[in-house]
């Protein structure tokens, strides 16, 4: 098969869940034989953050330039204006035609120089620009979600949810997604593949005496979605208790840095800048895991948890909230590790737990190892196989 992967988007440098999924997928299907194309909108251009096979081809539709047509773009953006107080949807579906407009010309090379058999899209917008550029009698497009349905797309943009029906399949990530998809567009055709988990041969000892022991946590740092600030103040709670244990945070501030100051600030505030720290990006993640007790995810919400699967993979017993998505599958309480009610109060509990009993630590790291086979890299990639030749067959026919 030809297969392109897309997101009409910036994915070059940026080291994100969505880019990993990327960069496997690809690596994956062309170890097995497919064709892949890659197709993003660097304006920037650069390099792809994570590594992919040699034989990858890479489109980057700012290469092409955008489609030039100021009467066309000037009429759509008084019709955005025009439409703006009236309905957030009808602007927001003018802003779309114009962007349609501009792309499409670029979409449409990329597409006739890949000569693709199958398309999986990265978000609805991107699926919505795809279809927008081939028209009625479009190829297979698989769209992705990367996120729990109510954040994977914006449910305002009416091209986003046409997209979405228009799609031959809607991948998702957890059960949960296909019954909240299903409640929003009944016709939409869901499908879940997880996503795949690293099996590591080798195996943490949480429970091994160590002079520090270290509570983890890798992630961006971000303060909605991730809430590191929520952990530090956990972390503050059982830190005399607790003299030999630290906390390490493994990511940076995506944004102007002025968050990471905030957390840099609550750390000297609450006296723990011995106790806490802040270590950035790191290229063996694997070590991190092996050298590390707990891992820790106290984010609000997640799509599925890259590195807490692969942490969980490694053998560490992994700490969430209950009301996270995606988290709330995988954790299995008192098992694989704990999940607790909101709160940085109920967080500190949970680890405390962990932090007090070496045995808990073992036995519930080694759970998690066992119970991330689910998610296993040949499971995975066989369930994306079979769909995406599946979805080329019934085309053909």
């Amino acid at each position: 098969m030809k297969i392109v992967l897309g997101r009409v988007h910036q994915m070059r440098g940026l080291n994100g869940g969505m880019e990993n999924v990327c960069a496997r997928m690809a690596n994956e299907m062309i170890k097995r034989g497919h064709d892949v194309t890659v197709i993003s909108d660097d304006p920037d251009g650069g390099m792809m953050y994570f590594q992919y096979d040699e034989s990858t081809h890479f489109v980057n539709l700012a290469d092409y330039g955008e489609e030039k047509a100021p009467v066309r773009q000037a009429l759509f953006k008084v019709m955005r204006e025009l439409a703006r107080p009236v309905s957030k949807g009808a602007a927001m579906s003018w802003k779309n035609r114009g962007r349609a407009l501009r792309m499409r010309g670029s979409i449409q090379r990329a597409l006739e120089e890949a000569n693709p058999d199958v398309i999986v899209s990265f978000e609805a917008s991107s699926s919505a620009l795809f279809l927008d550029a081939m028209g009625k009698n479009h190829l297979p497009l698989v769209t992705m979600f990367h996120f729990p349905t109510a954040m994977a797309v914006n449910w305002d943009d009416p091209q986003e949810r046409q997209a979405l029906l228009d799609s031959d399949v809607v991948q998702v990530l957890m059960n949960a997604d296909i019954d909240s998809l299903k409640k929003r567009l009944p016709k939409a055709r869901a499908f879940r593949i997880p996503n795949a988990v690293p099996q590591y041969s080798k195996e943490a000892d949480p429970g091994k005496e160590r002079t520090r022991h270290t509570i983890i946590d890798v992630a961006r740092l971000t303060r909605e979605q991730k809430q590191p600030h929520v952990l530090i103040t956990a972390f503050s709670l059982l830190a005399k208790e607790f003299p030999d244990w630290d906390l390490e945070f493994w990511g940076v501030d995506p944004g102007d840095g002025s968050y990471q100051k905030y957390l840099s600030d609550l750390v000297g505030k609450l006296g723990l800048n011995d106790r806490v720290f802040f270590r950035g990006v790191t290229t063996d993640v694997l070590s991190v895991y092996l050298n590390s007790d707990i891992f820790a995810i106290p984010s609000s919400f997640e799509g599925f948890g890259l590195a807490m699967t692969e942490a969980m993979s490694a053998g560490l017993p992994a700490v969430g909230f209950k009301s996270c998505d995606a988290v709330n599958e995988i954790i299995r309480d008192e098992v694989s590790g704990f999940l607790t009610d909101d709160g940085p109060e109920a967080y500190a509990e949970a680890l405390r737990k962990l932090m007090a009993d070496p045995m808990l630590r073992k036995k519930m790291g080694h759970a998690a190892k066992l119970e991330m086979e689910e998610f296993s890299p040949e499971r995975v990639w066989d369930e994306w196989e079979k769909l995406l030749s599946k979805l080329v067959q019934n085309k053909k026919q």
